[in-house]
């Protein structure tokens, strides 16, 4: 049974359609074990995605008026990517609610970073079914925006450099990055680079040059996995 009263209590929130918060809250892989008619938080991830995208891009328009069009994709980048939500998401003990299958128990444990992530915007999405925009709005204001400041902060450190000292200990190999999208005038490009540890893509980034997207992505990868160096390690 999912406690409902408990959830919308850490949630600060209460759902009128609690269907849409048990539905936030179910991995797939429960629903391939238990056979239940739910739907999965995937759905939900798809909505609020497109929601905290535009509600960053608001904040920071309306917030950072001396920032130019590429420091604010590449700022907005940040505070969407995995890495970010996860962090939003840290905030609230909601991970032991979250219905799974027990044979994936394990992969609560080896991906809790990107299932909080996912999490965080499959909820953001329900509010938003559950109660509309202002309501959706709302949480984003009282859950993400508060961290803009540091997360923006912490963005200045070299995640370039933290990912490389990272795996040259580990796999003993370098980062590469390819960008994977190049488009917009001269004066206005914009860049899309993946970056790749031991030729898996471990993160995304897009910002105005080459080099802004590559530490965009270099800080997903290092946030969405928990990659901080130990000297350096912050809870992101």
């Amino acid at each position: 049974m999912v406690p409902y009263e408990k959830i919308e209590q850490i949630l600060s929130y209460p759902f009128k359609k609690r269907e849409l918060l048990l539905s936030a809250m179910t991995h797939r892989s429960y629903l391939n074990e238990s056979g239940e008619q739910l739907s999965s938080y995937e759905r939900y991830e798809f909505l609020g995605d497109s929601l905290l995208n535009f509600f960053v891009t608001e904040t920071l328009f309306i917030s950072y008026p001396e920032l130019q069009e590429g420091e604010l994709s590449t700022l907005r980048a940040q505070l969407i990517s995995k890495g970010a939500c996860s962090f939003y998401l840290s905030h609230f003990d909601l991970i032991p609610y979250v219905l799974i299958a027990k044979g994936e128990l394990s992969l609560m444990e080896r991906s809790k970073e990107g299932i909080m992530a996912d999490l965080y915007e499959a909820i953001l999405g329900a509010i938003y079914l559950d109660g509309g925009y202002q309501e959706a709005k709302n949480f984003f204001l009282r859950t993400a925006a508060p961290h803009f400041e540091y997360l923006k902060k912490n963005s200045k450190k070299d995640y370039k450099a933290l990912l490389q000292d990272y795996t040259l200990r580990t796999v003993k190999k370098l980062p590469t990055y390819e960008v994977l999208f190049e488009g917009g005038p001269e004066h206005q490009k914009t860049f899309l680079v993946a970056v790749f540890v031991d030729e898996e893509e471990a993160g995304r980034g897009r910002g105005g040059t080459k080099k802004q997207a590559e530490q965009a992505a270099a800080m997903e990868a290092v946030l969405y996995h928990g990659w901080q160096d130990e000297q350096t390690k912050t809870r992101l």
